[in-house]
């Protein structure tokens, strides 16, 4: 089998589903069915259970999609050598990053990686954390830039910087009477448990952390408004609909185009790491590590970002 073939038997074992698959890679139905009868038959095995609704793998289906990932990733990472070989000139790289992160960190990234590499192509893919993750995994994507959690064995980060999540309210919502006793700026949560909260939907690292932080003060939010965007939670705060949690990020993007408050959430201000995460059996060429290395110099370096 040549390495498309290898591609399209392992596309099925992820989609569980010809259709699907079929879909993803831009042929038709028909074609792709067609193609796993024929690689069957040569084989003298059944790769898949047609009787099963998802698609299920044979134990020979098994085995072939085991042997098939290792010699793509093989194929993979000998291109990205032979790419540093030639002095990088050309190639390309797969960056995963939540949608509203990547308004923030691509453009300074992209405009001075394109200085040094003008040639390497940049595809950018937009999910939330989870999602990522499991294309990352999966093998889609070369690298992905997410808040800092708990990751497989099979995968390595790097960090790129650290940034605070705070408080935002509307004006008037809340003063500085509802901070602790002591620190101007720090909130009595206490005073806000019973408060509504807007929180990012689940799969999204935001949520994750939230959880963590309602957790550690044992509280039971209100949750009135859940959401796929930060800014969204952001602007419904502002109005003073709810009130919600957010990164520094956010807070950056719409300092100066709307009115609102924000509040630290402890005494020592909580904050997560913004990582780079990249499988450890996946070559990593020069362009990918400059990627990662401008990025961290920008947003480490710089106060403006």
């Amino acid at each position: 089998m040549d390495f498309k073939q290898l591609s399209y038997i392992v596309k099925v074992a992820e989609c569980q589903n010809i259709t699907k698959a079929a879909k993803e890679l831009f042929i038709s139905q028909p074609s792709l069915s067609q193609f796993l009868s024929k690689t069957e038959e040569e084989l003298g095995v059944k790769l898949f259970d047609r009787s099963t609704n998802p698609l299920t793998l044979t134990y020979s289906g098994k085995k072939c999609v085991e042997a098939a990932k290792q010699i793509l990733d093989i194929n993979n990472n000998l291109k990205k050598e032979l790419e540093d070989i030639a002095g990088c000139q050309k190639g390309q790289i797969v960056v995963g990053i939540p949608r509203e992160r990547g308004g923030y960190m691509l453009p300074p990234v992209l405009k001075e990686f394109k200085k040094q590499y003008p040639e390497v192509e940049i595809q950018t893919a937009e999910y939330n954390t989870d999602l990522l993750l499991e294309q990352l995994s999966q093998g889609r994507l070369d690298v992905i830039f997410i808040p800092e959690r708990n990751l497989d064995s099979e995968l390595a980060y790097e960090e790129i910087y650290e940034e605070e999540l705070v408080l935002v309210t509307g004006d008037g919502v809340i003063d500085r009477s509802w901070c602790l006793d002591g620190y101007a700026n720090v909130i009595d949560w206490e005073k806000i448990k019973t408060m509504p909260f807007a929180v990012l939907k689940k799969g999204h690292g935001s949520r994750r952390k939230c959880e963590e932080i309602f957790s550690s003060h044992n509280i039971e939010p209100v949750i009135a408004f859940e959401t796929n965007s930060n800014s969204t939670a952001l602007r419904m705060a502002a109005e003073g609909i709810v009130i919600t949690m957010v990164p520094e990020m956010t807070v950056r993007l719409f300092q100066g185009a709307q009115r609102f408050n924000t509040y630290s959430l402890d005494k020592t201000p909580v904050t997560w790491k913004v990582v780079a995460v990249y499988r450890k059996a996946a070559y990593q060429n020069l362009a990918q590590k400059e990627f990662i290395k401008i990025a961290r110099n920008i947003f480490q370096g710089r106060k403006d970002y």
